[in-house]
């Protein structure tokens, strides 16, 4: 009897935050938090410019299109904006 109690009970919160808009808000800051974990880790923005083909690559050979002044510039940007 307790199981259909607590089942009724979620499900009607559920309906209440699906309802209300707060799950979009709560998404909303899960989303950035993880955003702001990964690119403030300091293995991010290595791995980011190695993708791109290197700090002193040219625009032309990296894989972006950037270069590697411009890749860190955008990665710098990308922090910026998830703050």
């Amino acid at each position: 009897m307790t199981e259909i109690y607590l089942t009724i009970f979620f499900i009607s919160l559920l309906l209440f935050l699906l309802g209300s808009g707060i799950w979009v808000a709560i998404s909303m800051i899960a989303v950035s938090a993880i955003g702001m974990l990964l690119l403030t880790l300091p293995i991010t923005y290595p791995a980011v410019m190695a993708l791109n083909g290197g700090e002193y690559v040219s625009a032309a050979d990296s894989a972006f299109g950037m270069s590697g002044p411009m890749a860190g510039i955008w990665f710098g940007i990308l922090v910026v904006k998830m703050a």
